[in-house]
């Protein structure tokens, strides 16, 4: 099982690189607001939550994690129904951030203005669904997790994606106020990722095949 993630996780790696060289090659940097550029960012960030969650996987297995179950596992449509929405709210945080550096905004009601202008590009239009779709996610992962505490399968995991979600509720919300300055982007993506591996191996352990007895 180990080496087949090994391989499906370097096969992300060239992929993450491949995506990157492109952005770099045709010039989606620095000013560009081209679409392909506006394509790229989120679809690098989901690329590189693969290659996380592979690597996750991997380091589960090495510990000794067991086979997974997507069919007899606890919850397994509802674990990818959450993991798609956190992938979700990655892409649209992407897609925020390049709007915030693109278009950057003089202050919270300048910035709200620009949201609401019609005239405004579309990335900048888009910008006010990530923190509604984060909202909404952390709401419901949260609520998954904590009733789920009790059953002696994830928990530390579990504990671990309440108090990062929690972290990054007042990341993004300081970000916000701090109208997004780099070092807290930064911090915010950090977080993120650290959020996404939690869940993983929180997924992991719930989906795990235990002998019976």
């Amino acid at each position: 099982r180990a080496r087949r993630t090994s391989v499906w996780t370097l096969a992300s790696i060239v992929s993450e690189a491949g995506i990157g060289a492109l952005i770099v090659l045709y010039g989606w940097v620095a000013r560009d607001t081209s679409t392909p550029r506006q394509i790229s960012v989120p679809l690098h960030l989901v690329n590189t939550l693969a290659l996380t969650g592979l690597l996750a996987l991997l380091v589960w297995q090495l510990r000794g994690g067991g086979a997974l179950s997507v069919s007899r596992g606890r919850g397994a449509r509802a674990l990818a129904g959450l993991a798609l929405l956190i992938v979700l709210v990655a892409a649209t945080g992407a897609t925020t951030s390049l709007a915030d550096t693109l278009f950057e905004p003089e202050s919270l009601g300048h910035g709200l203005a620009q949201d609401l202008d019609s005239s405004s590009a579309l990335i900048v239009r888009l910008r006010v669904l990530h923190p509604l779709i984060a909202i909404a996610t952390g709401i419901v992962v949260a609520s998954y997790v904590w009733r789920r505490l009790d059953d002696g399968v994830g928990v530390r995991s579990g504990q671990w994606v309440l108090v990062l979600l929690a972290v990054q509720a007042g990341l993004g919300s300081l970000h916000i106020v701090l109208l997004t300055p780099l070092p807290t982007a930064l911090l915010h993506l950090a977080v993120a990722q650290s959020l996404w591996i939690a869940f993983a191996f929180f997924a992991f352990d719930r989906l795990e095949v235990r002998e019976a007895g």
